[in-house]
């Protein structure tokens, strides 16, 4: 859904853009990384699901390549949208922000994001804490992804050159993640006893704050064509818990209990640091 409404208000401002004579317009490639930064808490009486999320920092695990086209009208208005992709080559990653500037460097904005994250091995809690129990019948390594999604306004400053244009802007907003499922079965050793474990998470709006700073060098210019370099740093700051309901259906007493966890907040943050050339027309 997040990309149809991308690709639609890209249309959008493209078929605009070609009945307008005072528009710039610029499509850049790119290669950057992510780097997560989350808290981490002792396993107490529940799983707390956030403990598991893929959360390397700044090593580069989280490489993406991707492309951006961007839109100045009337040097007032201005949209972009970008679409990265990881290592499966899924343009997954989306950032998409559109600015109104009734001063020359003073203005304000609204950003959407949206991107994929990992979550490995959540059910190794079960291992130390099922005595008894075989902790997963199913010996497949638990590898999930999670898609995070925020949407958030704010003011914006932007300085322009003839062979600059510098951008920074600071929104505050609220951010989610899609539902997570998850499926664990347990056998007792040496017994016909069988339990099958189902977690759903309940998700929440929580408040985030996300700054950026985009800067459009240009290296050559023709009479006809404008190369240049793009450099692109964002973050996202905010405190995440993932709540959810666990139901257990037990075979042989044939019982079923259903319980709603609430886990620990937890400090994250994310950043993204992306290079690359661009063009513009």
């Amino acid at each position: 859904m997040a990309k149809f409404f991308s690709l639609l208000f890209a249309l959008c401002l493209f078929s605009y853009s070609a009945f307008n004579q005072n528009v710039e317009k610029s499509i850049s490639f790119f290669v950057g990384f992510q780097g997560i930064f989350c808290d981490s808490f002792p396993d107490k009486s529940n799983q707390d699901f956030l403990n598991y999320i893929d959360r390397d920092g700044l090593s580069g695990n989280y490489a993406y390549v991707g492309f951006s086209g961007r839109i100045d009208i009337d040097q007032k208005y201005r949209a972009s949208l970008s679409f990265g992709m990881y290592s499966d080559f899924s343009p997954t990653n989306i950032n998409l922000t559109t600015s109104y500037y009734p001063f020359k460097h003073l203005g304000f904005g609204a950003s959407f994001f949206g991107y994929p994250q990992y979550i490995s091995y959540y059910f190794s809690y079960f291992q130390n804490n099922s005595p008894g129990m075989y902790p997963d019948l199913d010996t497949n390594s638990e590898q999930d992804r999670i898609y995070n999604y925020g949407f958030a306004v704010g003011p914006e400053y932007s300085l322009r050159t003839k062979r600059m244009d510098v951008s920074l802007r600071i929104h505050i907003g609220f951010r989610r993640e899609q539902t997570f499922e998850a499926m664990l079965y347990q056998k007792r050793i040496n017994s016909n006893y069988l339990v099958r474990h189902r977690f759903e998470s309940n998700n929440e709006f929580v408040p985030y704050i996300y700054p950026e700073l985009e800067a459009l060098i240009l290296v050559l210019k023709t009479e006809t064509k404008k190369f240049g370099i793009k450099f692109h740093l964002a973050g996202e700051y905010t405190k995440r818990r993932m709540n959810y309901t666990q139901e257990s259906s037990e075979w042989i007493e044939n019982q079923t209990t259903r319980a709603k966890v609430v886990s620990n907040w937890h400090q994250y943050s994310k950043v993204d640091l992306d290079l690359g050339i661009i063009y513009f027309w």
